[in-house]
């Protein structure tokens, strides 16, 4: 109510038709061209008195700089609302709140019918976030004991249903967060939970491979030294990607554009992996090469470990 109040007071907002609603075109001041040719109103009370999210918005954004001493708030909501926000964010810098405000719009989650993902299953029951990851998980597991059987996976069986967790779960966000926030994508589990391709599993697994290399070394990660030096076009190429993660972060911070990390944790792990085929790490030819190549290997594991880190996926030491 005070809201309302004090935009009618301040003549931003009027009554129409027994509501009160703000007329961008009657606005002075930097108002977006596309809000001042809008003939739609931004309605903050109805007739019957009844308050909408945008009102509710516009408080919130007080309570957050006065109360908290926010400087910055980010909305992540459908892009569909972008409209909502940007009339909302303009009518703060009417008011001269100074807080910096984004609205962080990303698509939608579509089923295999090229539709919107239900929210229901056939029998009408409640389609749960809890639901899909259990289903996540169990089809992890299904995959993690077929690598078992074709002997590409070498856990016990005491530790399946923990990397099942890890692998099931990692590949949901994984998949989530490697698209563009602003594209739709498809909800394919089968696809998620590969262990090939631009998948969670398969960054996971390029993690556990980097560890098992130092296990058959008989050397910790965290005691690897020494200078790296570059003899061939592999270790040229991984070396350059390592090199390239913190640019990569600072665009992501600038942008709020995760699938950026996602795709360079991709491309390292190519680069890895050719770099692994390529060139004798254990058996290299002399110590130093060795202590290079282990080098080369602990930068990986660690890069990988702090990308899959900050997309909220745990980095599995054996698989």
């Amino acid at each position: 109510e005070g809201v309302v109040h004090d935009l009618v007071s301040r003549g931003i907002a009027r009554e129409d038709a027994g509501a009160k609603a703000i007329f961008w075109g009657e606005q002075e001041g930097e108002i977006p061209p596309r809000l001042k040719k809008q003939k739609e109103p931004f309605l903050i009370q109805k007739s019957d008195g009844a308050f909408l999210y945008s009102t509710t918005d516009i408080a919130t954004v007080h309570y957050r700089k006065e109360k908290l001493g926010a400087d910055r708030a980010l909305y992540v909501v459908d892009h569909r609302q972008a409209l909502h926000f940007e009339q909302v964010f303009t009518l703060m810098k009417l008011l001269g709140v100074e807080i910096e405000l984004a609205h962080i719009g990303f698509g939608t989650v579509l089923g295999s019918d090229g539709k919107p993902l239900r929210t229901r299953d056939a029998t009408g029951a409640a389609l749960t976030l809890r639901s899909l990851l259990d289903e996540a998980i169990e089809r992890a597991r299904e995959r993690i004991r077929e690598g078992i059987d074709e002997g590409r996976i070498q856990i016990a069986e005491e530790e399946i249903d923990e990397l099942a967790r890890s692998v099931g779960v990692g590949a949901v966000k994984y998949a989530d967060l490697s698209n563009h926030r602003m594209t739709d994508y498809q909800f394919d589990l089968d696809r998620m939970v590969s262990f090939t391709g631009n998948s969670g599993p398969y960054l996971q697994y390029v993690h556990a491979r980097s560890m098992s290399i130092f296990r058959r070394a008989g050397i910790e990660e965290s005691d690897v030294s020494g200078p790296i030096t570059i003899g061939t076009p592999e270790e040229a190429k991984l070396a350059r990607r390592l090199v390239r993660f913190g640019d990569v972060i600072a665009k992501v911070e600038e942008s709020y554009l995760p699938h950026l990390i996602a795709e360079h944790l991709f491309e390292l792990a190519s680069e890895f992996n050719a770099f692994y085929q390529a060139c004798k790490v254990i058996d290299a030819e002399n110590d130093a090469v060795r202590k290079s190549r282990l080098a080369l290997v602990a930068l990986t594991a660690r890069q990988v470990r702090r990308g899959l880190s900050l997309l909220g996926i745990e980095a599995v030491s054996k698989m």
